[in-house]
């Protein structure tokens, strides 16, 4: 069986200009494309220092949020995104009062935004960015229209009196999720029943004895025949009774369902019907 618990969806951050953004600071400039590049896969890059002719001068890089289709299961309509990110100013001067930004974008609209101080933050000091899990539509996300976005104050401050900063940014992460019905975490279920067929206990594990709590709904695969015979019906012996060849043991009699609709336990792995799993959890 399968529960609905959010999985893992493949995605990338792709630099692009990030013009559309300078929605803030006095003047702008955009971080080299490859150096934006670098920190959207992850790696190490420097936002330099201006060379202080620009009051108030902030560093920008963007990058579009691209998931790979392939990594869906089932039909979602939307998506959670939330990502992460650490600067370092690295000097010679404060980052003053509001000196940077760390956002997410739905075309022309910031939907989350971490706006990076006040506080001041001193020569050597650092600092983290951070997008909480947040909802937009896979459509959108297909269409290009979502992107991440970071800006630092790399210009001297003339109201803080303090001149240009160079920062370090590094350790970004992206994470996209998605959730489908019956398209989620496998695990596996036992069912106890009594002689006559009523479920007495329900017990759900990842393997077999580590438990778990399946987030709702489950599915099954396969689904469950409606085309099946008529229960055939034995007799149910008292205990301790050793039944002769064609005698009758005692008046308690059950359904017997054939082996197509038994209830049975699912292995993890199995995939039910409309859901493709071809990445990890």
């Amino acid at each position: 069986m399968r529960d609905s618990a959010p999985y893992r969806v493949a995605a990338t951050a792709k630099s692009i200009d990030p013009t559309p953004y300078y929605t803030i600071a006095n003047t702008h400039a955009a971080l080299d494309p490859v150096v934006a590049q670098t920190i959207l896969d992850s790696g190490t890059g420097t936002f330099p220092a201006d060379d202080g002719t620009h009051n108030g001068q902030h560093t920008w890089l963007a990058g579009v949020v691209r998931v790979d289709p392939a990594s869906l299961r089932g039909k979602p309509t939307e998506v959670t995104i939330s990502a992460s990110v650490h600067v370092r100013n690295d000097g010679s001067s404060t980052a003053c009062r509001l000196y940077g930004r760390f956002a997410l974008w739905n075309g022309t609209a910031p939907v989350r935004t971490d706006l990076l101080g006040p506080p001041d933050l001193p020569a050597g000091g650092e600092d983290d960015g951070v997008i909480p899990p947040t909802a937009v539509p896979l459509a959108d996300v297909l269409a290009g229209k979502v992107v991440v976005e970071l800006n630092l104050e790399t210009g001297n401050d003339d109201a803080c009196r303090v001149g240009p900063k160079q920062w370090t940014v590094d350790s970004f992460v992206l994470t996209v999720r998605a959730a489908t019905p019956g398209c989620g975490r496998p695990f596996l279920r036992t069912t106890c029943r009594t002689c006559d067929g009523a479920v007495t206990c329900t017990t759900d594990t990842l393997d077999g004895s580590t438990p778990y709590a399946p987030v709702p709904r489950s599915s099954r695969s396969p689904p469950a025949r409606t085309d099946a015979p008529p229960p055939v019906r034995r007799a149910c012996p008292p205990t301790g009774a050793t039944p002769s060849s064609g005698a009758a043991t005692d008046a308690c009699t059950h359904p017997t369902p054939p082996p197509w609709t038994r209830p049975r336990a699912t292995p993890p792995g199995t995939r039910p019907a409309g859901c493709s799993y071809p990445g990890s959890m």
